[in-house]
């Protein structure tokens, strides 16, 4: 069973789609924005706590499809450094088989869902967890992705055939190198 608190992506949405100032302190959180070939680097700062993200965004050409991979990285309860590497895809996969990733049409994983909402449905890898079997693939994933050159979303649907979803990864080992870097503030 996945152990992933959702509060640490609704808090990413909420710091980089907002411009919120802190009303105790009359502060904004400091926020950064960098595009990174494919890839865009978002971080925040609020108080001492930092929060990142690298992320890419897909569209099925001619629809309103849209799909996302992203890599995040915050401080758990335990105050440990820990990854999220999530994957969003449009309502409608069908949840009872999994999403299956193809990198550089060689390598094949599957990763579970972990829930749907209203904006889609999300495929969630993390290393916050004592499961050594979820750690190894959440490890395996994150070097696909740092290794190869394009993955292949393979999203189940209730017909014969799968959406497949290209994406090329130019920028990902970039990104995800500055996103860990402590100089970023």
């Amino acid at each position: 069973m996945k152990k992933f608190n959702y509060k640490y992506i609704l808090t990413l949405v909420v710091l980089f789609t907002c411009n919120i100032s802190n009303a105790e302190h009359g502060e904004s959180p400091k926020v950064i924005s960098q595009q990174i070939k494919n890839w865009t680097l978002q971080c925040a700062e609020d108080h001492g706590k930092k929060l990142c993200e690298i992320s890419e965004a897909l569209q099925i050409p001619n629809s309103n499809y849209r799909f996302s991979i992203s890599h995040s990285y915050y401080v758990n309860e335990n105050k440990e450094k820990k990854e999220n590497i999530t994957f969003i895809v449009p309502l409608g996969a069908n949840l009872k088989k999994s999403l299956t990733l193809v990198f550089d049409d060689k390598e094949t994983t599957d990763i579970a869902w972990a829930k749907c909402e209203s904006f889609g449905c999300i495929g969630l890898q993390t290393n916050n967890s004592s499961d050594k079997k979820e750690i190894d693939q959440f490890n395996k994933i994150k070097s696909l992705l740092s290794k190869s050159k394009k993955v292949e979303m393979r999203i189940p649907t209730f017909t014969t055939n799968p959406i497949l979803i290209p994406a090329d990864l130019d920028g990902y080992e970039q990104a995800s190198t500055k996103m860990f870097a402590e100089e970023i503030f």
